[in-house]
C-alpha cells in the first residue's frame, strides 16, 4: 500500500464511516436529521478528500513536468 500525504484524511474518512455504519446499524439515532447531519458529514470528508487527491496529483504532474522542461532537446 502506497501512503501518500492524503492518507490521514483517507483514515479519518474511513474511521468516520465506519463510525456512521455502527451507529445506523445499532438504531442509535432515532431521527432522521441525527442521520442525515452524519450522512452530510460523511459527504463533506469524501469530498476533501477528492479535493486533497486533486491537489496532490496536480503537485506531481507540475513536478513531472519541470524535470521534462529542464532536459535538453536533442535535435535527431
Amino acid at each position: 500500500m502506497v501512503r501518500g500525504p492524503q492518507f490521514g484524511w483517507t483514515l479519518l474518512q474511513g474511521a468516520f464511516d465506519l463510525f456512521l455504519g455502527i451507529l445506523v446499524l445499532s438504531s442509535w439515532p432515532s431521527s432522521r436529521y441525527v442521520i442525515g447531519t452524519l450522512f452530510s458529514l460523511a459527504l463533506l470528508f469524501d469530498g476533501l478528500g477528492l479535493i486533497a487527491t486533486g491537489y496532490g496529483g496536480r503537485r506531481i504532474v507540475g513536478m513531472v513536468a519541470a524535470k521534462d522542461a529542464a532536459k535538453p532537446v536533442q535535435p535527431e
